[in-house]
């Protein structure tokens, strides 16, 4: 209740700043409770994990609340369904099911998603599978969650694009700043409501992308592999007891502990 509490406030404080509409308007969503270090790009690729594709995101560095507005209502359905999906298969991004997501609309239509919870019935998938479920109580329910969390191989925790084709890497990632800086445009052209907008604001709403500025590409970089020459390690026990330094397997704060090591790791000199 206290999260759902949460979820409430925090989506009625987004209403009234005019971020989020009052309605459920079918593409918009708020998600709660991530990482603090996020900013838009790591939103977005969070996101495209899924398999759905976000219009726009707003999130604020050191803020736990992000703002997104997907390019259709499929969109956001297909985000939903696999985030529920993942949750109950402890396949997110170490999060021990913390996310929460929240739709406009108010208390009739509004869908929170807590880790702890599951929906009523399992089979379904989509905002009608959003009612609250069981806990899992005590220790052996944290367990068996941390347990699940837990990806098998460390190239998916630490660079989760290890296998995923350059020349794709670069377009997720132009994306990514596009839509970042499509964004930006958005949030500061609210931020002057009505008031004459700067020349650069206004040359930005006027293109068909809405961008602060177009992005002329991505530097390619001539190396791929081996490119990084200082690291931090941790130094703790493997998945099979033994002394390891490398890097943890989850988050810490989440109560992960196992440490894997990184020699398969492509970006590791």
């Amino acid at each position: 209740e206290d999260a759902e509490g949460a979820a409430d406030a925090a989506a009625d404080a987004a209403v009234r700043a005019g971020q989020l509409p009052k309605e459920d308007d079918g593409v918009s969503c708020l998600l709660l409770r991530l990482p603090r270090g996020w900013g838009p790009p790591r939103l977005q690729a969070f996101i495209e994990r899924f398999g759905a594709k976000p219009a726009s995101v707003s999130k604020n560095a050191g803020e736990g609340n992000g703002l997104v507005k997907f390019e259709s209502a499929e969109h956001r359905s297909i985000f939903y369904s696999s985030f529920v999906q993942a949750e109950q298969g402890g396949s997110s991004t170490g999060s021990s099911g913390q996310f929460q997501v929240k739709f406009p609309g108010g208390t009739s239509a509004a869908a929170v998603k807590s880790g702890v919870k599951r929906p009523a019935d399992e089979g379904a998938a989509g905002p009608a599978a959003a009612g609250g479920g069981g806990v899992e109580g005590g220790a052996a329910g944290s367990r068996k969650r941390q347990a699940k969390q837990l990806k098998s191989d460390i190239r998916e925790v630490v660079c989760p694009w290890w296998d995923r084709p350059y020349a794709d890497q670069l377009q997720d990632k132009m994306t990514v700043v596009n839509n970042t800086l499509r964004a930006l445009a958005e949030k500061v052209a609210y931020s002057y409501g009505r008031d004459e907008k700067p020349g650069w604001l206004t040359a930005a709403l006027h293109r068909p992308s809405k961008q602060a500025l177009l992005l002329p590409g991505i530097i390619r970089s001539p190396q791929l592999n081996g490119y990084r020459n200082k690291a931090e390690f941790t130094i703790g026990l493997d998945a099979q007891e033994r002394p390891t330094a490398g890097f943890l397997m989850g988050n810490y704060v989440d109560g992960v502990t196992q440490v894997a090591d990184p020699s398969q790791c492509r970006h590791i000199s």
